[in-house]
C-alpha cells in the first residue's frame, strides 16, 4: 500500500516516545483531512479481508477520515480507540455496506451480515414468543438451526463455555419454554444474547462495541475470544479511550501488561472490556482530529489469533476432536505393536525406567506404569 500525501512511512524501529514502550510499531498514518490527489473514485469491493486504500470517510459538511489506509487480516483481533462515537459509528457503517459515506477511495471487505457483523449494548432484537433456542440463533429459527447440524446440547455447551448458564437458567433448563425475554433480561445477559449469536452465525469478522465486552466479567471476556478464536470470527473492538496515549511506566512488565495499566489509568472506575484479553490484539486504529488517524501493530503483531488455513473447531466439538484425536493415536499404536518382534513389543510397553538388568527394580508398578514411553531402539535406527 502507497503513502499518500501526508502519511507516515512504515516505521521499523520503536521509540521511547508517544506509546513505544507497549511495542507499538506505526504502518501508515494521516495527520490532517487534506486531499489526495492520487484518490480513487468510491468503491466497495467484496473480500475475504478487510482494506482500505485511500478511502476518504465522512459527509459533504464532515470528514471523519482522510484517505485512511489499513489493511487487517483474518486472525488479526484490531482495537479502534479514540475519537468521537460518531466518527467509529460511521466506519462501522462503511465496513457493513453503507457507501454512502465514502466519499473516494476503495474499501474491501466481506459481504455483511454473513461476512462482517455488528454487536452492540443497545438491546438485541428479541422476537415476541421466542424460546431460548430461537432467541440464541436469531434470525435463523429452530428448525434452520438443526438443518446445520446444532442440536440442544450444542447450544448448552456454548453458553456453559462462554459462562453464560444463567440464560438457561431463566427457563429452568427448558429449551422450548417462552419468556417474556424483553423485561426479564439484565444488562449483562442482552450482551450475552448478542455475543452468543454471533458465534453462532461466526462471521469472519465481528465488529463489538467495547460496551457490551464492559458489561461481562473479565472470564468470560476471555472466553469469548477464545471461542472466537476457535470459529474463526475476527474481533474488531470500537472503544472510547486511547490507552496509548498513557505516560509511559518505569516497571519492565509485559507488553500485554503494560497496556492493561495503561487503560486502567485513563479512567480506573471505567470497567474492563476488551483488557481482560488485551493479549489477543495485534493491530489498532488510532483516530486523530481533523480526520487524522493512525495504524499501528503492537504486541504478538506478528501472530494471528488463530489460522484461517485450518478447519474451524467449534465450542460444542472439542471433546469429539480430542476423542478422534486419541483413537487416531491407539490406532497407529496398535498397528505399530502388531508389526513387532515379542522382544520389541516389550520394549515398546515396559516402563521408561529401569531400562536395563543391572537397573533398580524396586520401584512400585504404579510408578513404572506412569512412566512408560519407550520407544524399541529397533525402531528408531
Amino acid at each position: 500500500m502507497e503513502d499518500g500525501p501526508g502519511q507516515a512511512e512504515r516505521v521499523e524501529q520503536t521509540t521511547q516516545g508517544e506509546a513505544g514502550y507497549l511495542g507499538v510499531k506505526v504502518i501508515s498514518s494521516k495527520t490532517d483531512d487534506s486531499l489526495d490527489a492520487n484518490a480513487e473514485a468510491a468503491r466497495w469491493e467484496e473480500s475475504s479481508t478487510i482494506e482500505f486504500t485511500h478511502a476518504r470517510i465522512g459527509t459533504a459538511s464532515e470528514v471523519h477520515f482522510a484517505q485512511l489506509g489499513a489493511h487487517i487480516e483474518q486472525g488479526q483481533h484490531t482495537l479502534v480507540v479514540g475519537g468521537t462515537r460518531a466518527r467509529r459509528a460511521a466506519l462501522s457503517a462503511v465496513l457493513l455496506g453503507n457507501t454512502e459515506l465514502l466519499l473516494s477511495g476503495v474499501v474491501r471487505a466481506p459481504r455483511a451480515h454473513r461476512g462482517v457483523a455488528s454487536v452492540s449494548m443497545g438491546r438485541p432484537y428479541v422476537r415476541s414468543g421466542s424460546s431460548l433456542w430461537d432467541l440464541l440463533v436469531f434470525p435463523h429459527d429452530k428448525a434452520q438451526s438443526q438443518r446445520r447440524g446444532v442440536e440442544e446440547r450444542h447450544l448448552s455447551e456454548l453458553l456453559r463455555f462462554l459462562g453464560f448458564e444463567s440464560l438457561l437458567h431463566r427457563v429452568a433448563d427448558d429449551w422450548a419454554r417462552v419468556v417474556d425475554w424483553a423485561k426479564v433480561l439484565d444488562r449483562r445477559e442482552r450482551a450475552a444474547l448478542a455475543l452468543c449469536r454471533l458465534l453462532y452465525h461466526a462471521p469472519p469478522f465481528a465488529l463489538v462495541d467495547n460496551d457490551a465486552l464492559a458489561a461481562l466479567l473479565p472470564a468470560q471476556v476471555h472466553q469469548v475470544f477464545g471461542a472466537a478464536n476457535l470459529h474463526h470470527v475476527t474481533i474488531i473492538v470500537m472503544a472510547d479511550a486511547d490507552p496509548f496515549d498513557a505516560s509511559p511506566p518505569t516497571s519492565s512488565s509485559s507488553s500485554a501488561t503494560l497496556l492493561a495499566d495503561s487503560v486502567a489509568s485513563v479512567d480506573p472506575a471505567a470497567p474492563s472490556g476488551y483488557v481482560a484479553s488485551i493479549g489477543e490484539f495485534s493491530r489498532a486504529l488510532r483516530l486523530r482530529g481533523n480526520g487524522g488517524w493512525e495504524f499501528c501493530s503492537f504486541g504478538y503483531a506478528s501472530r494471528a489469533a488463530f489460522d484461517v488455513h485450518t478447519q474451524r473447531r467449534w465450542v460444542w466439538a472439542r471433546d469429539a476432536h480430542v476423542g478422534r484425536e486419541m483413537r487416531s493415536r491407539l490406532q497407529r499404536r496398535t498397528s505399530t505393536l502388531s508389526q513387532c518382534s515379542t522382544t520389541e513389543r516389550r520394549w515398546l510397553v515396559t516402563p521408561e525406567f529401569p531400562l536395563s538388568p543391572s537397573a533398580d527394580r524396586s520401584a512400585s508398578p504404579m510408578s513404572r506404569r506412569q512412566s512408560s514411553r519407550v520407544v524399541s531402539p529397533a525402531l528408531t535406527a
